[in-house]
């Protein structure tokens, strides 16, 4: 059994972003311990749909180090055992709004990740506390997140903690992308993702079972879903091909948001493997993403996962950068590295927003079996600009949110002047549609 043990080194949380910044420090003066997320932390922004908006139960977080053993790569190499980084986001048994400290994160430079100093430390805010104490009765489903090639586990907090508040145990593996192996980091990654993904899966069962674990008891093993971004979609792809063989027990959903490898010129999957994954998953591309491919890139890998129920949301005239990562210091003060982050058309809190609302109906319906998601999921046109809305004869500047009630025609979860610029499409098990 893999080892793992608490980490100190960072702590503290971070009450709200900087628009609901006030509103927590004047909490913070009559208040203690940790408030529900939807009550310290409206990060929504007024276009963001319905399931975008935090959950009603507080969130609580840990780092963790987790020792993976060594594993065969694909290519038959031995790949070594190594030390992983975990940030883990669970419903937390607490009250009152948290301390205002975000997460400190620290970078090591690499030719591939140029930084203003050798090792480069920032902030990451946060809204989660340190080591509140984990929320008792029914057993918790687990998402597993992977970030993009030489990112880290903590750009993924706007959507680990939503999912956290919303009921799930969120566990953000930061790859070790820029480790000495001989190997370049796209290589390195190409080889370890589904490696890590695979690892942290296996050790999830080990600390639901060990009564000495703070997730004893409270994780169920067998509803596991994976969320990668970029490379870290590459992997829960591939740990997808994997599981179809039951190399990985317990994945029942998986989200690939902007996947590296479905390009032709890379050749990173086999036709006859995406053939053979069963389980359900969620893509989320840009169709201009310059980096993964769209339509030879994650269109392909969307219409070649024939035996799966899939489906697929575009962002239209998006590049790659729709993981919703927030603008590091680093890049602040490099301006030729912002077109890693920031998408030219796209708003930042736009696409987190997005996100979280549909990765949310998502796995609420694959790992819930809340069957009310599908909605969501399924709507009535498959661009949402196509949506009708109820003419009411006259000018009508007011901004509802859509239901089926209200609105029949109309992307559910949706404010009426804000289902723009969204493609969702969906395929059933033995529906490939290949191109030609």
């Amino acid at each position: 059994m893999a080892a793992v043990r608490d980490d100190m080194r960072l702590s503290g949380a971070r009450c709200g972003w900087p628009r609901t910044l006030l509103v927590c420090v004047f909490s913070l003066l009559s208040l203690a311990g940790v408030r529900a997320l939807a009550d310290c932390d409206a990060y929504a922004s007024y276009d963001a749909p319905s399931l975008a908006a935090p959950g009603k139960l507080a969130v609580g977080r840990r780092i963790l180090t987790f020792e993976a053993p060594s594993a065969a790569a694909r290519n038959g190499d031995a790949a070594p055992a190594r030390r992983l980084e975990l940030i883990v986001w669970y419903p937390a048994a607490a009250d009152g709004c948290p301390r205002a400290a975000p997460y400190r994160q620290t970078l090591v430079r690499h030719a591939w990740r140029p930084l203003p100093a050798e090792r480069f430390a920032f902030d990451v805010p946060a809204a989660a506390v340190a080591d509140a104490p984990i929320a008792g009765g029914a057993r918790h489903p687990v998402v597993v997140m992977s970030h993009g090639l030489l990112g880290w586990a903590s750009a993924l907090t706007y959507l680990g903690e939503h999912l956290a508040s919303r009921g799930y145990v969120v566990v953000a593996i930061d790859h070790q992308d820029e480790l000495p192996t001989g190997l370049d980091p796209l290589k390195g990654a190409t080889a370890f993702r589904p490696l890590d993904q695979s690892a942290v899966i296996a050790a999830l069962r080990g600390w639901s079972a060990d009564p000495g674990n703070f997730l004893h008891d409270r994780i169920d093993p067998e509803r596991i879903a994976i969320v990668g971004y970029s490379m870290g979609g590459y992997g829960a792809v591939r740990s997808a091909v994997a599981a179809s063989s039951a190399s990985v027990r317990g994945l029942r959903a998986v989200v690939a948001i902007a996947p590296f490898g479905g390009q032709s010129f890379v050749g990173a999957f086999d036709r006859a493997d995406l053939a053979a994954i069963s389980t359900p998953m969620l893509f989320i591309a840009g169709d201009h993403d310059d980096v993964s491919g769209f339509p030879d890139g994650v269109d392909t890998l969307y219409r070649s996962v024939a035996g799966a129920q899939r489906w697929m949301l575009v962002y239209e005239n998006a590049r790659h950068n729709i993981g919703g990562y927030p603008l590091p210091d680093f890049a602040r003060e490099e301006p030729a590295l912002q077109s890693f982050f920031i998408d030219p058309v796209w708003r930042l809190d736009r696409i987190q927003a997005v996100n979280r609302h549909f990765i949310t109906a998502f796995l609420d319906f694959t790992l819930k079996d809340d069957v009310s998601r599908r909605a969501y999921l399924e709507p009535p046109t498959p661009r949402s600009n196509d949506g009708q809305w109820p003419a009411k004869g006259a000018l009508d500047l007011s901004d509802p949110v859509a239901d089926a009630a209200s609105a029949p025609g109309f992307w559910p979860g949706f404010r009426r002047r804000s289902a723009l610029g969204l493609d969702l499409r969906h395929l059933g098990p033995g529906q490939p549609d290949l191109k030609p």
